[in-house]
């Protein structure tokens, strides 16, 4: 798929443009990583052709490490330091979680026939729990 480097470019603007929005400065780390899933959910339709065409998710560009993957990380420290996450879940584990999560999410929506606002609450309450101290 000689498209995989414009539509993965895309997806990885998409992705930085969502993680500006969530503010992940702002408040408490466990906090800012429920509006990043909440920001990244809405990029379900992108984020899932990514995960499912193999022309995509092998491209070379995800290997690089973004902007937005090194706020995503500085957050999960962040968290480790004002508490709101749990010290011994490293940070690539938090970072792997949130994207199952979302996944799931996305998934739910489309084999269960869940809502929208349904598999985001249920992500975002698992999120809690998974990461809380």
């Amino acid at each position: 798929m000689s498209q995989a480097p414009a539509i993965g470019t895309n997806i990885l603007e998409k992705v930085e443009a969502a993680t500006d929005r969530a503010r992940l400065d702002d408040g408490p780390a466990a906090k800012a990583l429920e509006r990043l899933c909440q920001e990244y959910f809405e990029l379900g339709d992108g984020l899932t052709l990514m995960f499912e065409t193999p022309q995509l998710a092998t491209w070379s560009g995800w290997d690089e490490e973004t902007a937005a993957d090194q706020h995503f990380l500085h957050t999960v420290r962040r968290g480790h330091t004002d508490g709101s996450i749990d010290s011994e879940l490293d940070e690539e584990w938090v970072r792997n979680l949130v994207w199952s999560l979302l996944y799931s999410a996305w998934a739910h929506t489309r084999t269960a026939g869940a809502s929208k606002h349904s598999a985001m609450t249920l992500c975002l309450h698992t999120l809690r729990k998974a990461i809380a101290p």
